[in-house]
């Protein structure tokens, strides 16, 4: 539902979002809370949330999330902590890869990249926000992120307060943490879920036609290759640092966005790559992706590229194992 409080209108609340009575096994124990039970929420969530006022510019912002290694950040009310929108890597791809949010710098800016990453963030962050309230249940925040295919979700309280905010991260590191609970999802193999024929650029590709590949599919990770073996990678969060770390510059000459978009999609890509074998099971993805702090790899077989692995994926069978409880 929307709630009408002035500035946070497009804030959209969905506690208790479709329930349809996802059990909790008996052996959980987070922090001897019944699955019910008011803030157990954040039994795993973040509660100090560093957030940005809708006035910061949006390089600020990626400079921001850069710095702290955030994938999306909060924008909020100065005065009041009030979720106002929020900003993700899949953002700043959209507005670097050409995407809808690329007529921020064509109409407004006249292709002038350089002004538009200088302009407040509220013309880039998403509006309608979804979030859930504190005394949601764990269960409820993983329920919304798969339904909604979003990564985190900022918690707020009654007055639309920020309180913290959940992540996938956090339902790795509760699988990790809690493995006796879960050893029906650790035994399975990632073969179960991962995507499967990955989209796939070349490494001569401009970065603007890699990154709508992205866009297109809704992804967040996008393998390089060059005669079909893989060279590199580039995700969201790579095209985030490239703008956050102040790398973008140095390639503008004019600060027209051509400039940008034209780049060969290798001049951004992470060649160190963390892959994973397609035989590999649970347990081996989530230790591998809590260790590296990494949200996915590509899946290999026999040395060739068979899908990408995601902590989306994880979550995923998590919520099969609750289903069948």
């Amino acid at each position: 539902m929307k709630r009408d409080n002035k500035g946070t209108k497009n804030v959209k609340f969905l506690g208790g979002f479709e329930r349809e009575g996802y059990g909790v096994k008996d052996s959980f124990d987070f922090e001897d809370k019944k699955p019910s039970q008011k803030g157990e929420i954040f039994s795993i969530a973040t509660r100090d949330v560093l957030t940005v006022p809708p006035t910061m510019s949006i390089i600020g912002t990626a400079r921001t999330m850069e710095k702290h290694g955030f994938r999306r950040i909060p924008i909020t009310d100065a005065g009041t902590d009030r979720v106002m929108g929020i900003v993700t890597t899949v953002d700043i791809v959209n507005l670097l890869g050409g995407g809808t949010k690329y007529n921020l710098v064509k109409n407004r800016y006249q292709g002038n990249l350089l002004a538009a990453v200088n302009g407040d963030v509220r013309e880039l962050m998403e509006k309608e926000v979804v979030c859930v309230e504190e005394s949601e249940t764990i269960k409820d925040a993983a329920k919304i992120m798969i339904k909604k295919g979003i990564g985190g979700i900022p918690i707020i309280d009654k007055k639309l307060r920020i309180k913290g905010i959940i992540t996938e991260r956090d339902f790795v590191k509760l699988l990790i943490n809690e493995a006796d609970s879960f050893e029906d999802v650790l035994n399975k193999k990632i073969e179960e879920y991962m995507s499967r024929g990955a989209v796939s650029a070349h490494s001569t590709e401009t970065l603007g036609a890699a990154l709508r590949k992205m866009l297109e599919n809704g992804f967040r990770r996008l393998p390089i290759v060059k005669d079909d073996l893989l060279i590199g990678l580039v995700t969201a969060t790579t095209v985030m640092q490239f703008l956050g770390s102040g790398k973008v510059f140095e390639k503008l000459v004019t600060g027209d966005a051509s400039e940008i978009y034209d780049l060969e999609i290798k001049n951004i890509m992470k060649t160190d790559i963390k892959t994973i074998g397609h035989d590999a099971d649970m347990r081996e993805a989530a230790k591998k992706i809590n260790k590296n702090d990494i949200g996915g790899f590509p899946v290999l077989k026999d040395g060739m590229l068979v899908g990408i692995f995601t902590e989306t994926d994880l979550l995923r069978a998590i919520f099969d194992v609750l289903k069948s409880a």
